[in-house]
């Protein structure tokens, strides 16, 4: 909850909606199933009026009911003080819905699109 953008989370209603949201979208997917789930590289850093804003990519493999599905997506990050603290909202390379969660986002802020692979994997 700590790193996930506020306007976001006010979006769905406030903290405890956000975590009901979160658990029932994933509530089918055993953790085991996760085979990664973490930060890639840092693709962008800018300074802005009053904060920074970034780019940096998120790698994800889940490997559930006989497919592998490989995705690199992106999280948009915003910090207020000088880099100390960030908060994070995933995108999927859509500026306009970017916008709705951080109106001031920079036109220099570059969003690749989402790539996404799925392939059917063989039982073990």
């Amino acid at each position: 909850m700590l790193y996930n953008n506020p306007a976001m989370v006010g979006t769905i209603g406030g903290k405890d909606e956000f975590m009901s949201y979160i658990k029932t979208m994933f509530a089918q997917i055993p953790d085991s199933a996760w085979k990664q789930y973490e930060p890639g590289k840092i693709l962008q850093v800018l300074k802005t009026g009053g904060d920074l804003q970034a780019v940096i990519e998120l790698k994800s493999i889940l490997e559930w009911e006989g497919r592998r599905i490989t995705t690199n997506s992106h999280l948009i990050g915003q910090s207020w003080n000088g880099g100390l603290f960030w908060t994070f909202f995933e995108n999927d390379g859509d500026r306009s819905s970017a916008q709705l969660i951080k109106p001031d986002l920079s036109d220099d802020l570059i969003i690749p699109k989402k790539i996404e692979k799925a392939e059917s994997i063989l039982p073990q």
